[in-house]
């Protein structure tokens, strides 16, 4: 477990925790969701050690002793060979580098890596940390719908793994795909906790070409598939979220090229506009998709 209680965070005399409380448990994913300023970043800063609360404490069991905080704007020139070797992986580098799909780019320069890119590489470094509490501050953002879901089904994986994970986030349906808990944020206070009950979500496809009758025959079939409708070239499917990127894959089988994909799930964006008022409907079209 990991406990922090009462935490209290000052630079000078501005106060960026206020007495605040949270406690994760192991093999759990937790959500931390709020405007930015919020204090979310302080936070994971904090939960990972890096620096002290001004007052409060932190403690966190045995297990959960050691993590990887992964924070995309500080970590530019890094590279995997050198996270491998001082986590000492046990993981292949080529086989982990495979799975993510980033053999096309991994030998570019990373000063020219997109910000997308970017994510990408640094979530391979968690991946080959193997450690068992991962600290995530906004892993998904500059990823396409497709590769994100793709590093989603790597969260649940850790999760299966037994991992306690936190993540912050300005996609309020990352919360609803992978999170058992969801944490508002505002002025570093904690306005709410929420627990996120498993669910399917819809996603609109657009495809390149409207599909034949036994196409679609063959995609409803899917095992998680639960609604599928098409109109023209567009298709919406009803699906549990870590199989959508399976889903895909199928509709490649039928020589059908997704050319977007957009999350309609907003549980999380509903909380977040009722919590925090006109700035969280400011915030959520801010990051419509």
């Amino acid at each position: 477990m990991l406990h922090a209680q009462n935490i209290t965070k000052k630079w000078g005399q501005t106060k960026v925790l206020d007495d605040l409380s949270v406690s994760l448990a192991p093999g759990t994913i937790t959500a931390i969701i709020g405007p930015n300023g919020c204090g979310k970043t302080t936070l994971f800063r904090l939960l990972a050690g890096i620096i002290a609360p001004t007052t409060g404490t932190v403690s966190r069991s045995e297990r959960l002793k050691h993590c990887f905080f992964l924070q995309g704007h500080e970590m530019l020139y890094d590279h995997l060979q050198f996270v491998a070797a001082m986590y000492q992986s046990s993981q292949s580098l080529g086989a982990l580098v495979k799975k993510l799909q980033l053999t096309a780019w991994i030998h570019r320069k990373v000063k020219h890596y997109s910000l997308g890119m970017k994510q990408q590489l640094l979530f391979a470094m968690a991946l080959l940390s193997e450690t068992s509490f991962y600290l995530l501050d906004e892993p998904f953002n500059g990823l396409d719908v497709i590769v994100a879901q793709r590093l989603k089904q790597q969260v649940m994986s850790l999760k299966k793994q037994g991992a306690t994970i936190v993540f912050s986030s300005h996609q309020h349906s990352d919360s609803d795909q992978l999170a058992d808990d969801c944490y508002f944020m505002k002025a570093g206070k904690l306005l709410e906790q929420t627990t996120i009950q498993p669910t399917t979500e819809r996603y609109l496809l657009r495809l390149n070409r409207v599909p034949l009758a036994t196409e679609i025959a063959y995609l409803t079939a899917e095992a998680n598939v639960q609604q599928l409708v098409m109109n023209d070239e567009n298709l919406t499917v009803t699906i549990t979220p870590e199989t959508i990127h399976a889903f895909i894959k199928s509709c490649e089988a039928c020589q059908l090229t997704v050319k977007t994909v957009t999350s309609r799930l907003d549980e999380t964006r509903r909380a977040y506009e009722a919590l925090y008022g006109e700035e969280g409907k400011r915030d959520v079209a801010a990051v419509s998709l």
